[in-house]
């Protein structure tokens, strides 16, 4: 009995930190503040790193990234095209400016957590 709870014990530290993590959900085009999602960005040369499928927004609107920290992560980068990677990030704001009548621009403020290898391809 009591080496099960010494291995309890031993083992509480590990299951907290485990339990802090969190649970990324598959980014399918909607974006709210505060939440984790795993998915794909794609890079180009007209518009940098972006988010793949783009994000769903009114009709009106035309959508910004702002990246806090795509320098922390040399894998990434925005002035080359690395066709498509898969990445886990978190949304810190979401900001909506009205350019003129009938036209909004949505910038979202995304934190990136990490990037994923890419999976083999097979020859």
């Amino acid at each position: 009995m009591k080496i099960l709870l010494l291995i309890i014990i031993l083992m509480l530290p590990g299951l907290a930190a485990a339990q802090k993590q969190p649970v990324a959900a598959r980014y399918t085009g909607a974006l709210q503040v505060g939440k984790t999602y795993r998915g794909k960005v794609n890079f180009g040369s007209a518009y940098g790193m972006t988010l793949t499928p783009w994000p769903k927004l009114p009709y009106h609107h035309s959508v910004l990234y702002r990246w806090t920290n795509v320098k922390d992560f040399p894998e990434l980068d925005p002035d080359k095209d690395f066709g498509v990677r898969r990445i886990v990030f978190r949304v810190l704001g979401k900001e909506v400016h009205g350019v003129r009548k009938n036209l909004w621009i949505t910038t979202f403020t995304i934190e990136i957590l990490g990037v994923e290898s890419p999976k083999p391809t097979r020859q």
